[in-house]
């Protein structure tokens, strides 16, 4: 997401193309990288829910494919969406699993 300070639409835009098309090809390491990164994006808008879905979806798509580095990184990005939410039990819960992870 190196161009989101330059054009924030157009990386949105990218994201979600890259998202669908990892979707139709099914469980990936690929597509747990769309999710995980997507936990993250999405608490810049702030949309929470999505946020939350789409890391524990990454978590779980990583722990399928046996990624253990995406998986680390999706317990990060859910505690921070934690702590940005203001659920900070969850925040602490996830980046306990994340640091202990990676």
């Amino acid at each position: 997401m190196g161009t989101y300070f330059l054009d924030k639409i157009a990386t949105v835009y990218i994201w979600l193309k890259s998202l669908n098309f990892s979707e139709k090809i099914g469980p990936s390491a690929e597509l747990a990288d769309f999710y995980v990164l997507g936990s993250g994006a999405w608490t810049t808008i702030p949309w929470f829910y999505r946020a939350f879905r789409d890391g524990f979806k990454g978590i779980k798509m990583a722990q399928q494919v046996g990624d253990r580095i995406k998986e680390g990184c999706g317990y990060s990005y859910v505690a921070w969406a934690g702590f940005l939410a203001n659920k900070p039990a969850t925040g602490l819960e996830y980046g306990h699993k994340g640091s202990h992870m990676l």
